[in-house]
């Protein structure tokens, strides 16, 4: 969780809990926070990020490219270690313990191992009847907490472009609302409409344009410089599908590497190589 990526970040510089707190919370309020036992405000935490000395900027970058979701870290560390017999093994699990519980819960983490299985063999080892449960249950979502948003954004290679595009649009319409949850829902909401706006571009370039229309309209501050980044590399990718010129997505690799950020150049190189793959079979 961000609270606690926010203490590694305060005792490697040194600076006490109540310093850290000052003027923005008191040091109880953020002691529950760092220990993950509560949510903080928007505001206040890009006001306690100035009490450590760490700029917004430099945060988001190491918590974007960081899942906090137990469930989620552990269906990407399978990811990362091309496991695909894991990722299978966790969806038959999590099914059966659907079956058994009729937990939506379980439903969800079958979905979200389904969704990395998928990125690695191209295969949808979901069931049919699954998935139509998953996008009935997205459909009827009526508050975008934070674990919605999450399985919203590691379902996608399950959905169809036109459920991605209807969700996050209607993600989009209800920005406000999830902006008043706090700092973490807020960044992981923009990620997964990245995820999003990702999907899109490699599968439905008509939709992609259409919703980028829509995600333009959300202002991205100095906060959000990964977010910025990504979906000015996502744009030249949309470039890249519709001219056949790489030097657009390849710029944008090359630069990432040049300054050292290998895990965020590794995840653009990904979407490129998919997309490469996907227009060589056309």
């Amino acid at each position: 969780m961000f609270g606690s990526e926010f203490k590694k970040l305060r005792l490697k510089n040194h600076i006490s809990l109540r310093t850290a707190a000052k003027n923005v919370t008191s040091p109880t309020s953020l002691s529950r926070w760092e220990n993950d036992e509560g949510d903080m405000d928007y505001g206040k935490v890009i006001e306690l990020l100035h009490n450590i000395h760490i700029s917004p900027s430099e945060f988001v970058f190491i918590t974007a490219v960081t899942p906090h979701d137990p469930f989620i870290r552990q269906i990407e560390i399978a990811w990362k270690n091309d496991s695909s017999f894991e990722l299978k093994e966790l969806t038959i699990q999590n099914l059966d313990n659907y079956n058994s519980t009729h937990k939506d819960t379980y439903l969800f983490n079958a979905a979200m191992a389904a969704n990395y299985y998928y990125d690695l063999t191209d295969k949808n080892i979901l069931p049919t009847k699954y998935k139509e449960l998953l996008e009935e249950k997205l459909s009827s979502v009526t508050f975008w907490s934070k674990r919605n948003i999450y399985i919203f954004g590691n379902s996608l290679s399950l959905l169809s472009t036109s459920t991605i595009y209807g969700l996050a649009c209607l993600i989009i319409d209800d920005i406000e609302n999830i902006k008043k949850t706090g700092f973490e829902n807020y960044l992981d909401m923009l990620l997964g409409l990245l995820n999003a706006f990702q999907e899109l571009v490699l599968f439905d370039t008509k939709r992609a344009d259409l919703f980028l229309l829509k995600f333009d309209t959300i202002p991205l501050n100095r906060y959000s410089l990964y977010i910025k980044i990504k979906k000015n590399f996502l744009k030249a990718l949309l470039l890249y599908k519709k001219t056949n010129n790489s030097s657009y997505p390849e710029d944008y690799i090359r630069t990432m590497r040049q300054y050292d950020l290998n895990d965020i150049a590794d995840i653009f190189e990904s979407a490129f190589k998919t997309l490469q793959t996907i227009k060589s079979k056309a």
